[in-house]
This record gives structure tokens, sequence and C-alpha cells, in this order.
């Protein structure tokens, strides 16, 4: 290449500053290159400061003069600086080619600018996630675990990867809160121990055993219904809890019973209806008290039937409460009778 020459320069006695007119030392000439003087002699470029200024070693030794020719000329020293770099880098990169460069990492990968996010290994085969500072999520031997999964099988805590066994599903049924299924807050399926069944409100005159099962539905805090299915016997009792109160179980199979005064069955519907084989009174109403009593008078109906085909009846029921009724029977002819009867009554047990 020629050498840069453009211009002319004046130079001072004794200083390094050399000042160009019509120059261009910015992008023509480097440090290392070599100048030039007025005065024949030739010195080392310190530094380019613009287009018209340069910085020379030694400090110039000619005589002090204005509008000059001079010379500028490379040098082999900005290869040696280029080469000294290029080692310098490769050394410094042979870690970065042995590592990052085929995919290793010996570190945490974080974000720039957010150090306490990105991709780690806490163990020996274990990849997870960081997100302020915390392990969200690790996944080691095919299964999850971190601040973003579930910590219990019964952790409602919003937006968390749900367990295996998460509220009972997918496994055994959860563990009940506080050993009591008037606690649960969470849908789910529930085992009941022993303890549950200590603590529990359940079905009265039912037998529960350990391994009864219940599932919840919540709908809020205050709102939900249990399904509870008993161990022992198969049987199945419902309710829900409204306002945050629970009502009382009802059966979902009908449940049965008698005693002296007749015999009962309850259906899941509400329905009751009592039954009892009785003989009328020729002289005076009897009176029929219920076998179980029902919840209200309201649609509360009373049916009396003869037992016996040798003659026809008329039965008569008086308003009935809900604990008992007086009736009769009279024949055709108007007179009452001591006629065996049965006697039907069906209303709402809720």
């Amino acid at each position: 290449m020629a050498w840069p020459k453009a211009g002319t320069v004046s130079v001072v006695n004794g200083s390094a500053i050399v000042t160009g007119t019509a120059t261009g030392f910015f992008g023509s000439a480097q440090a290392g290159w070599g100048f030039v003087g007025p005065d024949g002699r030739v010195y080392e470029v310190l530094a380019v400061s613009s287009g018209t200024v340069l910085t020379i070693t030694p400090a110039y030794q000619g005589a002090t003069a204005a509008g000059q020719i001079y010379a500028l000329f490379p040098t082999m020293s900005l290869a040696h600086d280029v080469v000294a770099s290029v080692q310098a880098l490769t050394g410094t990169f042979q870690a970065v080619a042995d590592g990052p460069g085929q995919g290793k990492f010996s570190t945490d990968v974080v974000k720039l600018g957010d150090e306490d996010t990105g991709l780690g290994w806490p163990s020996s085969n274990e990849v997870a996630l960081k997100a302020g500072g915390n392990w969200q999520l690790r996944l080691k031997e095919g299964a999850a675990s971190g601040a973003a999964v579930q910590s219990s099988a019964t952790d409602a805590t919003a937006d968390k990867l749900l367990l295996t066994n998460a509220f009972g599903w997918g496994d055994k049924g959860a563990p009940v809160p506080n050993d009591n299924i008037d606690d649960i807050a969470t849908s789910g399926s529930y085992f009941l121990t022993s303890a549950v069944l200590g603590n529990s409100t359940l079905p009265a005159g039912e037998a529960f055993s350990s391994g009864s099962c219940l599932l919840q539905f919540q709908y809020n805090a205050d709102n939900a219904a249990q399904i509870l299915i008993a161990h022992s016997s198969g049987k199945m009792f419902t309710r829900i809890k409204d306002g945050g109160a629970w009502h009382d179980w009802i059966s979902l199979i009908p449940k049965r019973g008698s005693g002296p005064t007749g015999e009962w069955v309850r259906f899941a519907d509400g329905t009751q209806i009592c039954t009892k084989a009785i003989t009328a009174d020729s002289g005076a109403d009897s009176v029929w008290d219920f076998p179980a009593a029902f919840s209200t008078t309201t649609n509360l109906t009373v049916h009396i039937t003869a037992r016996s085909s040798a003659n026809a009846i008329i039965g008569g029921a008086r308003a009935p409460s809900v604990l008992a009724v007086s009736w009769n029977a009279h024949d055709t002819a108007g007179g009452r009778t001591a006629t065996p009867c049965s006697l039907r009554a069906e209303g709402r047990w809720y």
C-alpha cells in the first residue's frame, strides 16, 4: 500500500504532538506505525487522536516548523498484536469450546439481567428450572418435584402441578384433614381410618369400618356435597353443605325398620311409607302410632283396606299428626266393624 502523506504537518521541537493540515490520520494510520518527520528522522506513532493529530515517540527532535511534508508507513507491529490477541483469545476460549461449545455446562445457565432464573442440574441425573432463586420444577428418574408441584396429595395451592395421588385420584384415597370429614374443603376421594370414624359426623344407626370411602364435590368454601360408601355393608349415603353447615345424611338405598306399631321404609327422595296390620275397634276409633315419625303432615295420607274378603268395609281416618292417626272401619250398612285391616301411611321423613 502507498504510504499516507496527504497534506502538511506542523511540529514543535521537544513535543510529541504532530498537528496536520488537510491530513487524514484517522483511518489511514494506526498505533505502531512509523512517522517520517520533516527532519528526516523516523518516529513511532503512539496514538492517532483524530484526522489531524498524532502522538509520536520520542518527542520531535528537529527544529520547530510548519507546513512541512511527512510520511506514514505501516510496520509488522499490528500483525504481531493481532497474533498475540488471537493467541490470548484461543487460550481463553478453549474452555468455552470444550464446554458450552459442545453443549456442556459446568454451572447453571441463567438469564442475563435476571440471574436467579434459569436452567440447572441440582444433582446427578437431574435437570431443573429455577426462578427467583428457587427450584420450581425438578425432574429426576421420571418424577417431578419442586415449588411448582404439590407438596402433598391434599395441597390445594392454586396452579400447582398435581401428584399422581392428588386428592385421592390415581391411587388410594387421600387422607382426611384433621381426621374429620366435616373439615374437608377440597374435591377428591378420601379413605376413612378408625380415627376418622371416631371424629366425624356419620349416618346415625349405621355401621362403618376402616376402608369406608368418601367422595367430596366442592363448590366453594360454604357449599359442597359428599357421597359416603360403607365398607362393611356397601350402603351409600349423601349429604350437602349449604351456607357453611352440613345437612343430615340421606341413604341412597331405601332404609327399612320395624317395631311393635308396624314397619317403615324411607327413600332418598324423602318419601316415607309406614304399614301395619291391625283389627279395627267396633266400638270407638282406633289409634295407630306410626312406627317412624313423619316430618310434616302436608300431603300425609292414610289408606285403610280390609284384610278379609268376607265383607267389604269403608275405612275412615281423621287428620293425622306426624306421630299417629285415629281411624275406624264401617261395614256397608254403616256400622262399625271389628275387621282385620291393613293400614298404610305415606308422607315425608325430611
